[in-house]
């Protein structure tokens, strides 16, 4: 049994402050593993494969800049 989380943010969040947590979540959880085991598996495939609802336009971007291509709006 696992859970999986999304993190929903509003629309009318900024750009640069979506794509700013991303970074922080995807960038740093490899060091993170110390502070909590479940950083060691997060990973930016499995965040793209989250379908549910369209990503935020900072989130598009930071993926893309990954290489990943995720749905907006």
């Amino acid at each position: 049994v696992g859970v999986g989380a999304v993190v929903l943010v509003r629309d009318d969040v900024s750009e640069d402050a979506v794509y700013a947590l991303c970074a922080d979540i995807f960038d740093n959880a490899a060091s993170l593993t110390d502070t909590h085991a479940k950083y060691g598996e997060v990973t930016l495939e499995y965040a793209a494969s989250m379908t549910s609802v369209p990503y935020h336009a900072g989130a598009v971007k930071y993926f893309a800049e990954k290489g990943i291509t995720v749905a907006g709006k």
